[in-house]
């Protein structure tokens, strides 16, 4: 089944650079003729900013879950500029109780800032699944490629591990391990928890260069904890999802959204 929604807001300005229209599916209730459609399409957005993965692998890698969704970004002629991959995964915590898991993943064309609206994205899912299980806790959990993306998660989380001047929780080292044993991660260096990266940065050199990520204090902690991310390594992080972290996301979000097309 395939929902298309149009979301006028998202209309941030007259470039071409903006999205206009956004469309989210469950990939496996798709035929087999219009899943390869759209794995064809967002496989070609992939591949602007990686070349980490075949074909193949990236399916397998980033849309094999049970009820794995995809959110598609549209420009305003109708063009694919961006996905995120989406799904939840079940563990048990540190208590062995049921713990849900958020796992996500972003890719944009060049050119194209949907950074912020991939979070408001990110807590619309968070939303959805609390009405429906109000009772099982949920955290995020990604693997972060590059100091552009740790940055983006940092400035609008509530609260997120690794971080600077922060011990991270044994209760998050326990989700860690266990998301690492369900999704097959390749560990590289367990206590830094850093992994085979699935989306090695195809430009990373213009994010050695960037003024920008050279003045953050979190995309310098990420360069810190994992220098060689251009070389295939990205570093697992935790951010925190309940009530507080979402109502201060979202706004945390929407402010950075406003401030960004007012400058």
């Amino acid at each position: 089944m395939l929902l298309k929604v149009s979301v006028p807001f998202l209309r941030l300005s007259n470039k071409s650079e903006s999205v206009s229209k956004v469309s989210t599916l469950f990939y496996h209730s798709l035929s087999f003729k219009s899943k390869q459609k759209v794995l064809d399409e967002i496989y070609e957005v992939y591949k602007t900013s990686s070349l980490t993965l075949n074909k193949d692998e990236f399916e397998k890698s980033f849309l094999n879950t049970e009820g794995a969704q995809v959110c598609l970004f549209y420009n305003k002629i109708n063009g694919l500029v961006g996905f995120i991959n989406s799904s939840i995964i079940f563990i048990e915590n540190e208590k062995n109780k049921k713990h849900a898991v958020f796992c996500a993943g972003v890719f944009f064309r060049q050119g194209f800032k949907g950074g912020k609206l991939a979070v408001l994205f990110g807590f619309s899912q968070y939303l959805k699944f609390k009405i429906r299980n109000m009772m099982t806790p949920i955290s995020y959990v990604t693997l972060v490629s590059n100091p552009a993306v740790y940055k983006l998660l940092a400035e609008n989380a509530y609260r997120l591990y690794p971080v600077k001047n922060r011990k991270t929780p044994k209760y998050v080292h326990t989700i860690f391990d266990r998301i690492v044993e369900a999704r097959n991660i390749s560990l590289i260096d367990r206590d830094n928890y850093l992994a085979l990266s699935q989306a090695v940065p195809k430009h990373a050199s213009r994010l050695s260069r960037s003024e920008n990520l050279a003045l953050s204090p979190y995309a310098q902690f990420f360069n810190q904890m994992n220098p060689d991310y251009s070389q295939g390594k990205a570093m697992l992080v935790f951010i925190e999802l309940n009530m507080i972290s979402f109502v201060l996301g979202t706004y945390k979000c929407i402010k950075n959204i406003i401030v960004s097309t007012k400058s």
